[in-house]
């Protein structure tokens, strides 16, 4: 991976970790701003592009989320994008 996508994907990983411990009401800004970032990562280059697409993908979908009033399977999938973000990022059970 070059400096810059490993600067990118550090940026990325700050603004996950930063909306941990925001209120939910929030937490969609941060894994926007996170999403933005891996996106630079991305176009920088990274060498696994396919692994990092699809955590590209479950920030946007958790961006999308709307703060109150999420249905059973947004719920559901939600969890299975946390826990993947979880794996990706190398932050285990930080969002549960």
């Amino acid at each position: 991976m070059n400096p810059l996508a490993r600067i990118e994907l550090a940026a990325a990983k700050i603004e996950w970790v930063a909306g941990s411990s925001a209120p939910s009401y929030v937490q969609s800004a941060y894994f926007h701003t996170a999403a933005v970032e891996l996106a630079r990562a991305i176009g920088a280059g990274v060498n696994d592009a396919t692994a990092f697409q699809s955590s590209l993908e479950e920030l946007r979908q958790l961006a999308k989320l709307p703060e109150t009033n999420d249905s059973p399977a947004q719920r559901s999938q939600a969890r299975k994008d946390l826990r993947a973000l979880n794996i990706f990022f190398n932050t285990k059970r930080l969002y549960k």
